[in-house]
């Protein structure tokens, strides 16, 4: 049986993750310049609060 990642997901091969990571370090330093910081918000979230919002 092949696992397929849920939908919205998938993985990322090397050059993806390469080109990503550039993009991330350079956009980091424009914000860095700018006095922006950064933040982390929540990777999952419960249903009932997206609902109420109309994302599902």
């Amino acid at each position: 049986m092949i696992h397929q990642p849920p939908p919205g997901a998938r993985d990322l091969l090397p050059l993806e993750v390469t080109q990503k990571r550039w993009i991330a370090n350079h956009l980091q330093q424009v914000f860095h310049r700018w006095s922006y910081h950064r933040i982390i918000t929540s990777t999952l979230e419960w249903l009932d609060t997206l609902m109420a919002g109309g994302a599902v």
